[in-house]
């Protein structure tokens, strides 16, 4: 199936032929080429930049948890919670291209062709990082140490590693 931020839609003569076809649906006309950009910005992300935005995310956190396991230091800990919560939020409620992680990893993936996949998977995954982080940094401000907050982390970092296998015929990136 052809969606309208594939490939095969690179020019409005390519969208004007497809409407003449007699498809409703398909009755959009653009001024210039879809090449790099998709016609609903809300409903896709770029994939390119959501995985460097979950791994700069899991980096922080982990270094952040270390310094609080090993070294009993807790406050990288408090201050990422509360940068996570926030940026989580921003990114359920506005979208990533305004978080200041996703900033930063849009920064990082600009030179790579756009990947649009569907945003409503990824909004879920932030949906529960908003949930995870607004109480992580709830209990670590709050000054609550031990196997709960321990735990937490656990569950987040077990989560950002969860990878799915490559789709079959893929090049398996």
């Amino acid at each position: 199936m052809t969606t309208p931020w594939s490939a095969d839609w690179t020019s409005s003569a390519v969208v004007a032929d497809r409407a003449s076809t007699g498809d409703a649906a398909l009755a959009v006309v653009v001024d210039k080429p879809l090449v790099d950009k998709p016609l609903v910005d809300e409903h896709v992300v770029d994939e390119h930049r959501v995985r460097a935005c979950a791994g700069m995310t899991m980096v922080l956190g982990a270094v952040a948890f270390a310094y609080a396991y090993f070294r009993q230091v807790y406050w990288p800990l408090q201050v990422v919670s509360a940068l996570f919560a926030l940026d989580f939020l921003i990114r359920v409620t506005a979208g990533l291209r305004y978080s200041p992680v996703g900033v930063l990893a849009g920064l990082l993936t600009r030179r790579h062709r756009p990947e649009w996949v569907s945003a409503a998977p990824k909004r879920f995954a932030w949906t529960l990082g908003l949930a995870m982080s607004g109480a992580m940094a709830v209990i670590t401000n709050s000054g609550i140490r031990g196997w709960l907050p321990r735990t937490i982390c656990l569950i987040c970092g077990h989560g950002a590693c969860d990878v799915q296998p490559p789709e079959p015929g893929g090049d398996g990136r």
